[in-house]
């Protein structure tokens, strides 16, 4: 069986529409041919997403997200930690809903599980057209 889960720690549980955001990763997941195991979606404080940044990654600069993935095989399974504060910050600069900014960035995160890459400019390009798709569906 399946879990996803939604948590918030420390800063406002603002994930909204879990039944649809819950039916719309299972899609992403499906058209990859992937099971899901277990992917937990957690909202951090900037401070505490840093932190996360700097111990695993060394890396000292902020982000809006960072993916862990656990999953073997086909199946996906991970934490997806996003930024309460960058995903505010985010929606205000492209004129976007919070909600709207906090499910792009789930899709990304999914995306990440799945194996895509952002890293050079043609990666981020066909990332960002996988995004935009499958926010389309929502």
């Amino acid at each position: 069986m399946s879990l996803i889960h939604f948590k918030a720690v420390g800063v406002p549980h603002s994930f909204r529409n879990k039944p649809r955001l819950v039916r719309l990763i299972r899609r992403i997941a499906r058209d990859h041919h992937r099971t899901i195991g277990s992917i937990s979606f957690v909202l951090l404080s900037d401070s505490t997403l840093l932190s996360v940044n700097e111990r695993f990654l060394k890396r000292n600069y902020y982000t809006d997200v960072i993916t862990f993935g656990y999953g073997r095989g086909l199946e996906l399974s991970g934490e997806v930690l996003i930024s309460h504060d960058r995903t505010k910050d985010n929606a205000k600069h492209l004129v976007l809903s919070h909600q709207a900014e906090i499910r792009r960035i789930m899709v990304h995160g999914v995306l990440h599980l799945i194996g895509y890459d952002d890293r050079t400019v043609i990666q981020r390009r066909e990332m960002t057209a996988a995004e935009d798709n499958y926010l389309a569906l929502f």
